[in-house]
């Protein structure tokens, strides 16, 4: 009896357990995990009506906005289209009231050559009809006074004198500063909005969490100020400003940021290159922001390579092609262990119209290093390139191979010197063109074409995502009117040729046996495409996507995986495949910003924590934004709202039941022995 006793005792407690309400976490979540910096961009014209406590702000980045004066928080902002730059804002009044007066911006449509006008209400910022206030169109009088260009207060700052005591200052390195009555009221750094370059860091044991989820995100912009950010709070922990490293908006594209050594036992030995296109070197600490080297070649720079030889304190080198078709070694001092390796390095330069794509190897004449033209593939004369992706450098690969339901094994089709390239090519008359888009997969070390693919009545925008044996790009149909989606996976077939390491130059076979290939609809445009990546590549890849509505999505890999079946077999299920359908959805909660809309994503990074199942996401445009992911799920840790205290009791109680059953049933076989 006393052991049923403290049965039911233990049955009551467990299922009291089970039933105990379950607490999730919504809204509480918001900003715990990820972060977002909103930007306006370097104003260009600034008006302050009398009275009122807002700064009403046109920006070189194409916004307007409507700033308060007295925490510098934004009110409301909006984007003007692209393609048309802004060139005049005015101020309307209709009458003398404080609020009644609207603003008016005028740009420039580069496509159309014809000037755009747009009236906005300054209290929400929307868009009110241009026919209402026609008539002040052309009348001086209804214009207020505005700060157009601002005046130069020095050599480094300009200033719009908004009132008699309040001005706004912008530097040259894109802060900005309001200031009334002879101090400073808050300031801005709104060269953020035009970042060109961003790496994630990782830091040093003594400084990073257990997880490896702390890390330092270093940006550089076009004003040429570099900043380091800290991935949890999203704090600048440093900035540097470099007049030299201005770029332009076509030079913009062209400037590199290299990590050369990420050091996990000390802060100072960490190093970075950032590589400007007029042949300026400068070296950093990417963890710390020191400035180490300045140098400048005699030339403007044409292509990089990361070399595997390292100086003194670990950190790599590189190889500089100048366009005077000079190499050159940075650091200087890796010259000789360059040359020793000379054999292994080879570069790829392509331009983008007219189409053209080379390649070099580098070889040693007179005891100096010259490049030398290998291989070359001619495009057609009405093909333009507009999108060009290598792998990742430190790519993890867990897998060789796949396994299909059979049992049976493909082998993946790793090559490393892979070179994807998208063209667009138009045809026809002006009025009438054909837009046609084509891939090519070619070897960057023998130029082999190694498969190509044609899209008819099809053109750009196009992004790339390149990994592993697969790509994925996205291109616009211009008959269905649609964004499409495809995506192919390559495999050497049942038998891997090289079961160590690649050889571009030793293979027998360079191009795969087999390719798989499929197409699918996507319901929106399409920024900015990116693929996850965690330490040990053993985690799900997820491919993240900048829609133009400011949502980040978070797609699995496996709808997009071209060996979905049409007719599911039994072997596909066991494979994990799930059937093909031609639309990819847009589920609400695969949204990894929910709210926090993003304007203008331009570029998305990913970078690995320690945690196998943790990729973290930064996505820069106008807006920064900052979060984790994880494609299969948090495995390797406990969640957050895990009951500690819950689970602790269950075991001790557990336990001190066991002790006590195992009394109880002792002393009842005594007493039982005793009969």
């Amino acid at each position: 009896m006393t052991l049923k006793y403290v049965s039911s005792i233990l049955f009551v407690f467990i299922i009291s357990t089970l039933l105990s309400p379950i607490f999730c976490l919504y809204q509480d979540q918001v900003g715990k995990f990820d972060w977002r910096k909103q930007s306006i961009g370097i104003p260009k014209f600034v008006y302050q009506h009398q009275g009122l406590d807002n700064l009403i702000v046109a920006t070189k980045s194409n916004v307007i906005a409507s700033i308060h004066n007295k925490d510098g928080s934004i009110i409301w902002r909006q984007l003007i289209a692209d393609g048309c730059e802004l060139n005049h804002m005015s101020i309307l009044k209709s009458s003398e009231e404080l609020r009644d007066y609207l603003v008016r911006t005028t740009c420039i449509s580069e496509t159309l050559e014809t000037n755009q006008t747009q009236v906005w209400s300054p209290q929400n910022g929307l868009l009110v009809s241009e026919s209402r206030y026609r008539d002040f169109i052309d009348d001086d009088q209804s214009e207020s006074q505005l700060a157009e260009t601002g005046h130069v207060v020095d050599d480094s700052t300009s200033a719009f004198t908004l009132t008699d005591d309040s001005n706004l200052l912008v530097s040259d390195d894109g802060k900005v500063t309001y200031q009334a009555h002879g101090r400073s009221i808050w300031a801005r750094e709104e060269s953020l909005a035009s970042i060109v370059a961003a790496e994630i860091v990782k830091l040093p044991k003594d400084m990073r969490d257990s997880f490896g989820l702390k890390k330092t995100i270093v940006v550089v912009t076009q004003t040429g100020k570099l900043f380091g950010m800290d991935t949890i709070t999203g704090d600048i922990v440093w900035h540097l400003f470099d007049k030299d490293f201005v770029t332009s908006n076509h030079e913009s594209e062209h400037l590199v940021m290299i990590l050369t050594k990420q050091s996990d036992d000390d802060a100072a030995e960490s190093r970075a290159i950032v590589i400007h296109p007029n042949g300026l070197i400068m070296r950093i600490n990417p963890v710390t922001g020191e400035s180490l080297e300045k140098k400048r070649l005699p030339a403007s720079i044409k292509q990089i390579a990361l070399t595997e030889v390292c100086t003194h304190d670990e950190s790599r080198g590189i190889l500089i092609l100048d366009t005077q078709e000079k190499v050159h070694v940075y650091p200087e001092n890796l010259i000789e262990q360059v040359k020793d390796n000379l054999a292994k390095y080879y570069i790829t330069i392509a331009e983008r119209y007219p189409a053209s794509i080379r390649g070099f190897k580098f070889v040693l004449e007179s005891n100096e290093i010259v490049a030398r033209q290998v291989w070359s593939i001619p495009f057609n004369e009405t093909e333009k390139i507009v999108n060009l992706k290598l792998k990742r450098i430190d790519e993890e690969i867990h897998s060789p191979a796949r396994v299909l339901g059979d049992r049976g094994i493909l082998y993946k089709y790793v090559n490393p010197n892979l070179v994807a390239v998208l063209t667009e090519s138009k045809t026809g008359e002006a009025c009438n063109l054909d837009h046609s888009i084509n891939v090519y997969l070619i070897d960057g070390v023998t130029g082999a074409l190694i498969h190509s693919i044609h899209h008819q009545k099809s053109r750009a925008p196009s992004k790339l995502v390149h990994s592993e044996n697969w790509l994925v790009y996205s291109y616009f149909n211009t008959k269905s009117r649609r964004t499409e989606v495809s995506s192919m996976e390559m495999f050497e077939g049942i038998h891997q040729v090289n079961s160590s390491a690649f050889s571009s130059l030793t293979r027998s076979h360079i191009k795969p046996k087999l390719i798989e290939h499929k197409s699918f609809i996507f319901p929106a445009g399409i920024d900015s495409m990116v693929d996850t990546v965690t330490l040990r590549g053993m985690t799900n890849r997820h491919i993240i996507v900048a829609l133009p509505s400011g949502a980040l999505l978070e797609i699995p890999k496996i709808f997009l995986d071209p060996r979905r079946p049409t007719h599911m077999l039994p072997e596909h299920r066991e494979e994990g495949l799930i059937p093909y359908m031609p639309e990819l959805p847009i589920p609400s909660e695969s949204i990894i910003n929910y709210d926090q809309t993003l304007l203008k994503v331009r570029r998305i990074i990913t970078s690995p924590a320690i945690l196998e199942s943790t990729s973290l996401v930064f996505a820069h445009g106008l807006d920064l934004f900052f979060t984790r992911v994880t494609p299969s799920k948090t495995f390797d840790i406990l969640k957050d709202d895990f009951d500690h205290v819950l689970i602790t009791g269950v075991l001790i109680f557990l336990v001190v039941a066991s002790f006590v059953s195992k009394y109880l049933a002792q002393r009842k076989a005594l007493h039982a022995a005793w009969r």
